[in-house]
């Protein structure tokens, strides 16, 4: 901690800092504290799968006008908005067979491969659901953050 010296003849006389930290540290803690916090509550609501992958590859960004949350896999958008019948490559869905039934023999993962072919699969809208969370964790905890930072300014 930083303390402000004042140079008087003959003796120093030291003075508290005004605050604790920096300003601009706190700033960026605080930020850093509610990507953090952000980055949980998405994960929450994002469907697991068999592979996990939307949880692994959720990507988090600070930057000066706040935080954004991005999910990489190829598969997000399919997955938030649901799709019309299609056919589903193979190795992913391999992938998902060998996690959730024990086996991807190639009878299993072609006949799953027609079904999905024969129906619509509808979203999971989970971004939204993500989006509504992290407002509803990170919302108070930026509040007594910049109450507090208000009060050291004001000197409270």
């Amino acid at each position: 901690m930083a303390n402000i010296q004042l140079i008087v003849p003959k003796r120093i006389v030291m003075v508290q800092p005004i605050a604790p930290v920096s300003y601009a540290a706190f700033l960026q803690k605080t930020v850093v504290d509610l990507a953090e916090l952000a980055k949980e509550s998405a994960q929450r609501e994002t469907p697991v799968g068999a592979t996990e992958n939307l949880l692994k590859l959720i990507s988090i960004k600070t930057n000066p006008f706040g935080i954004s949350l991005e999910w990489f896999a190829t598969h997000a958008a399919p997955v938030q908005h649901g799709f019309k019948k299609h056919w589903v490559p193979i190795e992913p869905l391999r992938l998902w067979a060998q996690a959730i039934l024990g086996h991807s023999d190639n009878a299993t993962v072609y006949r799953i491969r027609e079904k999905l072919a024969t129906r619509d699969t509808p979203g999971q809208y989970y971004i939204e659901k993500a989006r509504k969370a992290v407002y509803a964790r990170i919302a108070p905890l930026f509040k007594a953050r910049m109450a507090f930072l208000r009060n050291l300014l004001q000197g409270d």
